[in-house]
């Protein structure tokens, strides 16, 4: 996973924010142990947290040609009117937080 951007462009945009007490010093304690200033940790595991956040929201499949055949012929078959209301239900069921 990619965790510094890959080119490095000029620092000259601010993000600001409000923090308890407890949380600044739980950040100074761990900026501290990583020898890193405090600004440096929070960009550092801001940017590491929004890369990991947008990799896992990313599908993927890997399939082999039987398989990717079996696939778009599922796609492309007409569906059974009946099963409108099963694949409704289905689109907008909640699903279950990924670990």
């Amino acid at each position: 996973m990619q965790t510094e951007p890959i080119t490095s462009s000029p620092k000259n945009q601010r993000i600001s924010t409000r923090v308890t007490g407890e949380h600044k010093a739980l950040f100074e304690q761990a900026a501290a142990l990583k020898g890193l200033s405090l600004t440096d940790f929070m960009v550092s595991a801001a940017y590491e947290a929004a890369v990991k956040t947008l990799a896992d929201s990313r599908i993927v499949l890997e399939l082999g040609p039987e398989d990717t055949r079996a696939f778009v012929e599922r796609i492309l078959a007409p569906r059974d009117p009946s099963e409108l209301p099963v694949l409704q239900a289905a689109v907008h069921q909640p699903q279950p937080p990924k670990d």
